[in-house]
């Protein structure tokens, strides 16, 4: 039990197959990527998909894979 309990699960990058990029909402997402990136170096000069895929929102850094848990 300590030994499988020694990381924490992220459950919240799951990924969900049933949904796709085009369900999330489109507003949200660039009032997000517009405030993140103000701040943040390592997403200003990335394109969307990989933004959203490195903030936990997309299981793979592409326009049409699908989101996670945390995305949705």
């Amino acid at each position: 039990m300590l030994y499988a309990s020694r990381t924490q699960r992220a459950y919240d990058r799951e990924r969900i197959d049933r949904a796709s990029a085009e369900d999330l909402d489109r507003s949200m997402l660039s009032r997000t990527l517009e405030r993140v990136r103000l701040g943040s170096s390592y997403l200003r000069d990335v394109d969307d998909p990989t933004a959203l895929h490195r903030l936990g929102m997309l299981s793979e850094p592409r326009s049409d894979a699908p989101p996670t848990l945390a995305g949705c």
